[in-house]
C-alpha cells in the first residue's frame, strides 16, 4: 500500500487511488500531528474528569476514553509491522514510534505526562476493568524499550498519584477471578475475564523488566525496592511495617498461597482435592509468579533484599516446601 495506485474513473481518466484508512491512521498517529495531540489532548481532560467526578462521569466520557486507549494499544501493536515496510520499500515518509511521541511534552501542562495520564487508568481496575487492561497493555508496550524503561520509572517515581498507580497494579495482580484454561487468550469479555486478563498481563510486565532490563527498573517499583537507593541495600517489609506500601511483591506471595487453596490450611495434605483445585485456578498466573520469585532469588542483588523477606516476613519459603 505505500506505492502510488491509479484507478481510471469514467470521465476523468486516471487517478491516484485511495489508500485504506488503517494506512491513514497509522500515518498520522505515528507522527508529531494533529490528530494524535488531539487524541492525547481529550484523554488527559477526561482522566482529569473522572478523577475529579468518579462517580458522575457521563457514560460517554467513559467511553471516550476507553475508545483512546484502544487507537492508542493498537496502534503500538501494529507500528512495527508497518515502520518495518515504510523501509523496505525506500517510502520518504518520516514516522516514530508512538511510545516516544507520547513522551513529548503535554502542552496543556508543560510536562511529558501523557504517560502517567494513561497509567493512571490502572486506578480504576475495579469499576473499568477495560480501561486498566489497555492501560496495562500500553505501558507494558513501552517498557519493552531499554531508553523508554528509564523514563517510564521516572515518570512514574515522580508522579503524585505514584502510589495510586502501584496499588493499582497491586489490585490487578490480587483479583480473585480465577482462570478459565479453554479460554482463548484473545476472547476477554465480562469483568471476571478482564480481571483475570489484567493479572496475566502485570505478571509478565514484572517479569520481563526483571529479565530484559538494568536496575533500577519498573519491575523494582511495583516490587517495593526503594529505586533510589542500590537495589541490594533494600529492605521488603510487610505493608504498613515502616510505612511500607503494598506492592506487587505482597500480593505474588498472596496469589501464590492463595492457590494452594485449602491445603494452605495446618493440618490439610497438599495432596487432597483442594490443593489440586487450588493450584488449577492459578495455574497460568502461577507459573509466571514461581518465575519472578526465582529470577528475586537468583540474581545477585536482589537476592539479599528477597530472601530474606520470604524467609522472614512472609514465611514463604516454609509455606511453599510443606506444599512440593
Amino acid at each position: 500500500q505505500f506505492s502510488v495506485l491509479t484507478v481510471e474513473l469514467h470521465g476523468i481518466g486516471a487517478v491516484e487511488a485511495a489508500k485504506p484508512p488503517g494506512f491513514i491512521l497509522l500515518l498520522h498517529l505515528l507522527s508529531d500531528g494533529a490528530l494524535l495531540k488531539k487524541l492525547l489532548l481529550i484523554l488527559h481532560e477526561l482522566t482529569n474528569s473522572m478523577l475529579t467526578y468518579p462517580v458522575t462521569t457521563a457514560d460517554a466520557e467513559r467511553e471516550s476514553s476507553l475508545y483512546i486507549l484502544q487507537i492508542l494499544a493498537k496502534t503500538l501493536e501494529k507500528q512495527q509491522l508497518f515502520l518495518d515496510m515504510v523501509r523496505e520499500t525506500g517510502s520518504p515518509l518520516l514516522l516514530s514510534k508512538l511510545e516516544s511521541l507520547i513522551l513529548a511534552i503535554n502542552p496543556r501542562t508543560g510536562a511529558n505526562d501523557h504517560v502517567t495520564t494513561i497509567s493512571t487508568y490502572v486506578t480504576f481496575n475495579m469499576t473499568l476493568p477495560e480501561h486498566a487492561l489497555l492501560s496495562i497493555e500500553i505501558v507494558k508496550s513501552i517498557a519493552k524499550s531499554p531508553a523508554m524503561q528509564k523514563e517510564l520509572l521516572a515518570l512514574l517515581t515522580s508522579f503524585k498519584l505514584s502510589a495510586e498507580i502501584l496499588h493499582g497494579f497491586v489490585e490487578c495482580l490480587e483479583a480473585e477471578e480465577v482462570e478459565v484454561e479453554a479460554m482463548p487468550e484473545e476472547s476477554v469479555e465480562g469483568e471476571a475475564a478482564l480481571r483475570v486478563a489484567a493479572r496475566k498481563k502485570v505478571l509478565p510486565l514484572n517479569l520481563d523488566s526483571l529479565l530484559e532490563h538494568p536496575a533500577p527498573n519498573l519491575a523494582h517499583f511495583l516490587l517495593g525496592f526503594d529505586v533510589k537507593k542500590p537495589i541490594n541495600k533494600a529492605e521488603l517489609q510487610d505493608a504498613g511495617v515502616l510505612g511500607s506500601p503494598l506492592t506487587c511483591l505482597h500480593a505474588i506471595v498472596g496469589l501464590l498461597n492463595r492457590g494452594l487453596g485449602a491445603s494452605s490450611s495446618p493440618g490439610v495434605s497438599s495432596t487432597g482435592t483442594g490443593a489440586a483445585v487450588g493450584k488449577l485456578t492459578m495455574h497460568k498466573s502461577a507459573r509466571i509468579a514461581y518465575h519472578v520469585i526465582y529470577v528475586l532469588c537468583s540474581n545477585a542483588a536482589m537476592c539479599g533484599p528477597a530472601m530474606r523477606y520470604l524467609r522472614s516476613s512472609a514465611d514463604f519459603i516454609f509455606t511453599q516446601i510443606q506444599h512440593v
